[in-house]
């Protein structure tokens, strides 16, 4: 007779969804872990980039765009830790009521002697699924970033049974389109010391604030800034044009940043267990410094949607960007105090002499008004540079069903410095967004 499959929880942990255990089965070890990326990076061929960093015990593995091969897309497809749980490693402490929960059921451990820990990290996009392994090696724990659907091919590819799990899984990772998730490229002529995400998340912060300071002009089409500086601009028809309108720019100064010293090196995890104390681990890449010439200088670039087709009810259409470079659109009202940052899809939804109304509503349910802030900027440290604004972020719509909700205050800040180049237009297209300088 067959063996049953286990459906109980100990046989995958509490929270595991449908595919883990296609995956266990999988990816049973790191090892097997280890050869899914090899074998993505052989299915991607030339259309991989590699990057290493921390002494070699992570690894990352990006594809160029398919239309664009000088491009990177700047989000992964697969990631490997060779470490273990390198984000963090520190005591576990039960902050429950009684006695805390037995650990789930370990899995005998695997034959192959001397594996080590790991997690491996399958990517689509803004979703991903985590496969953390204990220190002999085997499957610890497997979870989702994302809704139910992420990465379906995956379940897909190994109903086929085809081939070996491993092969199938690399097949259905190297398929997929990792470009439809956004606009977002990078142009990185030669490998830095600084990894992939990094560039981009440096370089989309100086597109967002050129875009929302007008630096940009509302006709181009696309737009490269650089990733160590925003000081240099392109523009243009295309990534092309772009391109090569900022490195023109970019001849004309420096787009490197100041010399710094090697980081220290993070204590290892044994450091930090005999401690007691978290340990937060920089991805430091094993790339050195090339020569700094504006030809090896890294960009990020965006395509530029088009503005919504009638006037901005109120203010100014303003352009932002979300974390893949898609283009989202905002009505900026300036206001003696500030200003207010309405998304576009809220105001299809709330009209806007509703507005205020909301806003003031979610700030009686905060319990503290969204100006003035003198009680903390009293007590702010003096050490610190003084506070100068307030920034509040609503939210006003239900994104999954764009119904209108109850109005409530999502984030709340104040801050020594207006930073632009940090909003996300995904986390304001439901909403809005009120900034108000802080009194004297």
């Amino acid at each position: 007779m067959p063996e049953e499959e286990d459906d109980s929880e100990e046989s995958g942990g509490p929270g595991e969804f449908r595919i883990a255990k296609a995956l266990r089965k999988a990816l049973p070890t790191r090892v097997h872990a280890e050869m899914l990326l090899s074998q993505v990076a052989d299915l991607l061929g030339p259309a991989a980039w590699s990057e290493t960093s921390n002494a070699g015990t992570r690894f990352r593995l990006f594809r160029r765009d398919p239309k664009a091969p000088d491009l990177l897309v700047p989000w992964p497809v697969v990631s490997l830790d060779m470490r273990g749980n390198i984000d963090s490693v520190g005591p576990t402490v039960w902050m429950g009521n009684g006695e805390p929960p037995p650990p789930p059921a370990r899995p005998a451990p695997p034959k192959i002697r001397g594996i080590g820990p790991g997690e491996v990290r399958l990517h689509d996009g803004p979703h991903a699924i985590h496969i953390a392994y204990h220190e002999d090696g085997g499957v610890r724990d497997i979870t989702r970033s994302g809704p139910e659907h992420a990465l379906v091919d995956l379940d897909f590819a190994l109903a086929g049974k085809s081939a070996q799990p491993v092969e199938l899984i690399a097949g259905a990772l190297a398929g997929l389109d990792h470009s439809r998730h956004g606009s977002g490229r990078l142009a990185v002529p030669v490998p830095l010391p600084c990894g992939v995400r990094d560039l981009w998340s440096s370089g989309l912060r100086f597109l967002r604030d050129a875009l929302f300071h007008d630096r940009v002009p509302a006709e181009a089409s696309w737009a490269a800034a650089g990733c160590f500086t925003g000081d240099a601009l392109g523009w243009g028809a295309t990534a092309v044009e772009a391109l090569a309108a900022w490195r023109v720019e970019v001849g004309r100064m420096s787009p490197w940043p100041p010399r710094q010293e090697t980081p220290t090196k993070p204590p290892t995890e044994e450091e930090a267990r005999a401690e007691g104390v978290m340990r937060l681990v920089p991805d430091i890449a094993d790339n050195p410094w090339p020569e700094r010439t504006p030809a090896h200088a890294p960009a990020a670039l965006v395509a530029l949607g088009p503005p919504p087709a009638a006037p901005a009810p109120v203010g100014t259409w303003k352009r932002l960007l979300n974390g893949f470079g898609a283009t989202t659109w905002h009505a900026l009202r300036p206001e003696t105090d500030g200003l207010t940052l309405i998304g576009e899809r809220t105001l299809r939804k709330i009209p806007l002499d509703e507005l205020d109304d909301r806003l003031r509503e979610a700030d009686e349910k905060h319990g503290r008004p969204a100006v003035g802030f003198g009680s903390l900027a009293a007590g702010w440290p003096e050490h610190l540079p003084p506070l100068v604004c307030s920034v509040r972020v609503y939210k006003l719509v239900d994104p999954e069903s764009g119904k209108t909700i109850e109005p409530c205050v999502h984030t709340d800040a104040a801050s020594g410095k207006w930073v632009p180049g940090g909003l996300d237009g995904d986390e304001l297209k439901w909403g809005a967004l009120r900034l108000r300088w802080l009194e004297e």
